[in-house]
């Protein structure tokens, strides 16, 4: 029998992450799930399995699953139009192209 504290060394420990960085990670797994299992399937709970947290987590960052998706949508829309600025910033004469 375990003595009631005993320390299991085996469990992982969880590292508490920023407020931002944890959103970016709730981001990064709603991303891949979708890609690898499409839209249809994606739930909130499959993002808190996949990302290793509760499921009260999730909705402490996104009320809803459409609040989740809206802020996943405007994420990449930004990351696309960032590089696509970046890019015409470096044609010299666009025009000559």
């Amino acid at each position: 029998m375990k003595h009631p504290y005993t320390i299991e060394m085996n469990k992982p420990i969880r590292k508490r992450l920023s407020t931002e960085n944890r959103r970016t990670q709730l981001l990064d797994v709603t991303r891949e799930v979708i890609l690898e299992h499409g839209l249809n399937s994606f739930t909130m709970d499959i993002l808190a399995r996949e990302a290793g947290v509760s499921n009260p987590l999730v909705y402490k960052y996104f009320s809803t699953r459409l609040e989740l998706l809206q802020s996943l949508l405007q994420r990449e829309f930004d990351l696309l139009y960032g590089s696509l600025l970046r890019r015409l910033n470096r044609t010299e004469d666009f025009v000559a192209v």
